[in-house]
């Protein structure tokens, strides 16, 4: 991003691993917030972009709605049976840890994390023109989707993983987003949603 940017992401992890987004934007030149609600990750997450000064840490889950949920995570152990993008599979379904090969029951902890709607985080740090949203959330992305509202949130550039999605889920993500005047473009395994409205090369 070579100006100024108001950013969201939801799944920050540690916030470089398994992704060159804070590696490639200047500290100063980015604003809004970060969210992972893992405890052993959030930590870290703060030490490694200490110097975005202007980002928000916000330890907490999106959910439909405010209550308190189960992550499931691997532990030291599971983190020993695969590579190192374990640590990203965090999850509310204990069942998609587990089928990954090698993983068994032993390999997995929880903890409990406070779930908060997408529209909380929007207006508590007041986010309703973004530039860009990146969520990575294990198959819960296109939940987090459908949260959105269009109508009162402008958003130029949306990215979310898919690898995880069924079709039906894929289907109707879609529909959603290219109803609200949005350009798809598959990237590996992830989808990117640029505006109609500020692109005019998709237009």
């Amino acid at each position: 991003m070579s100006k100024k940017a108001t950013i969201l992401v939801i799944g920050a992890n540690d916030g470089l691993s398994f992704d060159d987004l804070f590696q490639s934007i200047d500290p100063t030149q980015v604003s809004g917030a970060v969210v992972e609600p893992s405890s052993k990750y959030f930590a870290i997450l703060q030490s490694n972009l200490k110097a975005f000064q202007n980002l928000k840490f916000v330890k907490a889950a999106i959910y439909k709605e405010s209550k308190m949920l189960k992550l499931y995570q691997l532990n030291e152990l599971g983190l020993k049976k695969i590579p190192a993008w374990g640590q990203g599979l965090g999850s509310f379904s204990k069942d998609h840890i587990l089928k990954f090969d090698g993983i068994e029951k032993d390999d997995i902890e929880f903890e409990y994390v406070d779930g908060i709607p997408f529209q909380t985080i929007i207006e508590k740090y007041s986010l309703n023109t973004l530039d860009y949203l990146q969520i990575d959330t294990e198959g819960f992305d296109a939940e987090i989707i459908k949260m959105i509202d269009f109508g009162h949130v402008s958003l130029r550039m949306i990215k979310f993983e898919i690898k995880n999605l069924e079709k039906h889920e894929m289907d109707s993500t879609k529909r959603l987003l290219r109803n609200n005047n949005y350009h798809l473009v598959k990237m590996n395994g992830d989808m990117v949603a640029y505006s109609k409205s500020i692109n005019p090369f998709f237009n």
